[in-house]
């Protein structure tokens, strides 16, 4: 793909995380909403957008969690944003991660970590978390998945 092409499609990246956020702040998959997305934006076959829907279900599941339930993110009055935690369906290992928001630097290194050791989302429930951090909201993530 070259340059000219990728500016054609430029608006399918922040079409894609207000689809994210809306499932994220809905508790359900994305995949029901990227479907309808696939088939009617992109123009994609109905066959071709159900199974986009499909394999986004099957490699995995997505949960999270947003700032403002982060006491770190309270008190320095910096409530927007969320972590995402994405996770295989079945052994609930981590397959990535989202986080948007301030300081998001800091706790994408224990979902980078994670996914390098292969570990699953309920590892959230037994390391010691620092708190009041922005990492803390790793392991609420991590719970929500499991």
């Amino acid at each position: 793909m070259d340059m000219s092409q990728a500016l054609q499609v430029w608006w399918v990246l922040p079409a894609s995380v207000v689809i994210a956020t809306i499932a994220l702040a809905a508790g359900i998959s994305g995949a029901l909403f990227f479907s309808p997305f696939f088939l009617l934006v992109i123009g994609l076959q109905p066959a071709q957008a159900i199974g986009a829907g499909l394999l986004a279900e099957l490699f995995g599941t997505s949960f999270g969690t947003f700032y403002d339930v982060l006491t770190r993110a309270i008190v320095s009055n910096k409530t927007d944003g969320f972590i995402k935690i994405v996770a295989e369906e079945g052994s609930g290992r981590i397959l990535g991660g989202h986080i948007l928001g301030a300081e998001a630097s800091s706790p994408i290194h224990e979902v980078a970590a994670a996914m390098l050791k292969r570990l699953p989302a309920d590892i959230g429930n037994t390391l010691p978390m620092p708190c009041p951090t922005f990492s803390e909201g790793v392991r609420y993530a991590c719970q929500a998945v499991m």
